[in-house]
């Protein structure tokens, strides 16, 4: 009889696909650290709350994390809030993300500004919001960064793309101005 479980997870073994894992714990981040050496999946941690605990073994293994929210979760330790530096300075490739529907979009410049507060230059912070996250999503084909030939939108700010102060001013897409704020008068 056919079982689907058993075609995931041949997709899986045989690289067609990879597993993203939600995990929180740095012993369940370990858990698949083992199962991915047993068993040679290609592997991304999401949230990895914890990963930091265990960041030279994520490295030595070459995944990557979508990191969790910072600023707006309740009760993240210092520690916590330093966990993307210790993985960065490992060598393990980040991304950030919102968690969105739980925390809006709109958030994730705050969480790039949090991350360069606890030690990860500019150009890094930006690379996990752009290039880090279109490779680790397996777009970067496409999206981003800015090449002949990928999809872009450009989003020009009035101060530093990371200050939660500075206003988008204009937006293009497709090659064209699509939001210009001194036409929308705000």
């Amino acid at each position: 009889a056919r079982d689907l479980g058993y075609e995931a997870m041949s997709d899986v073994l045989t690289h067609k696909t990879y597993v993203r894992a939600h995990v929180h714990s740095a012993t369940d981040v370990m858990t698949l650290l083992r199962l991915k050496d047993e068993f040679g999946f290609d592997l991304t941690l999401h949230h990895s709350t914890e990963a930091y605990k265990v960041a030279a073994e994520v490295a030595k293994r070459g995944v990557s994390a979508v990191v969790l929210p910072l600023g707006p979760r309740i009760g993240v330790t210092d520690d916590a809030m330093a966990g993307p530096y210790v993985l960065w300075k490992a060598g393990v490739k980040l991304a950030l993300h919102t968690d969105a529907p739980v925390i809006d979009e709109k958030w994730l410049r705050l969480c790039a500004a949090l991350v360069m507060r606890y030690g990860i230059p500019e150009e890094e912070a930006l690379k996990m919001v752009t290039l880090n996250a279109a490779q680790i999503a397996r777009v970067a084909d496409r999206v981003g960064s800015l090449e002949v030939g990928k999809d872009a939108d450009v989003v020009i700010f009035n101060g530093p793309w990371y200050e939660p102060k500075s206003r988008v001013d204009i937006v293009v897409g497709n090659g064209k101005v699509i939001y210009e704020r001194a036409k929308e008068g705000n």
